[in-house]
């Protein structure tokens, strides 16, 4: 693991947040790219370090239906 994401929790480990996913933001640069991001991996890797208190996924572009996560 890098030296920057072992940091990444800092003092704010543990604390509530609200978590709010633009898709229609990350749709056409990750097709781009050849990304694929995995908003259940996304969100295990989460709430490691954090109580979700909200969690709203806006899809102004198609979601892939295959996928096992759910919102």
């Amino acid at each position: 693991m890098n030296k920057k994401l072992k940091r990444f929790p800092g003092e704010s480990k543990g604390k509530k947040i609200g978590l709010f996913i633009d898709n229609a933001n990350w749709f056409y640069p990750q097709k781009e790219l050849g990304w694929d991001i995995d908003f259940e991996r996304l969100l295990t890797f989460l709430k490691k370090y954090y109580k979700i208190e909200a969690l709203k996924l806006y899809a102004g572009t198609p979601l892939d239906f295959n996928s096992k996560a759910s919102f």
